[in-house]
């Protein structure tokens, strides 16, 4: 019942999409500074990172998809961002090395967010066995349009990458560096409840630090 309705809100959103002429895309994207030949030319290149659905579909316990943006150097100086998705069935390990499984990567410029994620629902739904597909993993900063993905593929969850995982942990704790190790070993055990108790140590502490700073300034 899920892929019947997707099939019909899939063929309903790529005959509006269709319509969209390159015009449209480097007004969206560029506001009008990109010609259309010139998108045209981007997207073909682009195109290029995209590989070909298998004849006989895949069976994964779990689907991984790496969402961000790059920033990118046209010849005139100017930089425009470029959304990218990868999507992949994990890592395999060779040593200290990883290597993405069957990767897929799909570029989002000139596109809308709508159409990002349509191409890459497309894709896993002519790739995989949707049924087979327990988790679905989107790593990502959080922005509104990696959000988005989540209502594209109903068995998704957001998650954020390491990156910006750690960024956020560090911007958290500041110069507190035994309560970050203590927030990075939670969360490799996976302990939930070690990880509530020591944000509320952090809390505790920011909020005796406040008032210690208070009442220096009162009595200076």
């Amino acid at each position: 019942m899920l892929l019947i309705e997707y099939q019909r809100y899939y063929t309903k959103k790529m005959r509006k999409i269709h319509l969209n002429s390159y015009a449209k895309s480097s007004q969206n994207v560029t506001g009008g500074e990109v010609s259309q030949t010139v998108m045209l030319k981007l997207r073909k290149a682009l195109s290029g990172l995209k590989k070909e659905a298998p004849v006989l579909k895949r069976k994964v316990r779990e689907l991984h998809i790496d969402v961000d943006e790059d920033h990118v150097s046209l010849q005139d100086g100017r930089e425009v961002v470029v959304p990218l998705i990868s999507i992949y069935e994990g890592i395999k390990r060779d040593g200290k090395r990883g290597e993405c499984i069957n990767i897929n990567h799909i570029s989002g410029y000139g596109k809308s967010s709508e159409e990002i994620w349509l191409e890459a629902a497309d894709w896993i739904y002519n790739t995989y066995d949707i049924d087979s597909i327990e988790k679905i993993y989107i790593h990502g900063d959080g922005a509104l349009w990696i959000k988005e993905g989540i209502k594209w593929l109903p068995k998704a969850k957001l998650v954020l990458d390491k990156y910006h995982l750690n960024k956020a942990i560090l911007q958290a704790t500041g110069g507190e560096a035994d309560i970050r190790q203590k927030i990075y070993k939670a969360i490799r055990e996976g302990n939930q409840q070690r990880l509530k108790e020591t944000i509320k140590e952090l809390h505790k502490k920011a909020s005796s630090d406040k008032k210690k700073k208070r009442n220096w300034h009162k009595g200076k």
